[in-house]
């Protein structure tokens, strides 16, 4: 949906057509878990990270309640 940037963090917000309450913890989790693997990995984003930078990712189900939010500063 949209992307902000606070200091040297990027913040990607992002919109999933579901209804929070049905989303289960493990399903949050895995998201969270995935989306450190993948900007731990991937070099642009790691050499962010090296640098000082960081990313937020807070995920919103279909009304807006946030199912979940993480944040990647170190790998």
């Amino acid at each position: 949906m949209d992307v902000t940037v606070e200091g040297a963090i990027a913040i990607y917000h992002m919109k999933v057509d579901v209804d929070v309450a049905l989303v289960p913890m493990s399903a949050i989790t895995s998201l969270k878990q995935a989306t450190r693997e993948h900007a731990c990995s991937d070099t642009g984003m790691n050499n962010t990270i090296a640098l000082g930078g960081g990313y937020r990712y807070i995920w919103t189900d279909k009304n807006g309640a946030v199912i979940g939010e993480t944040t990647i500063d170190s790998c």
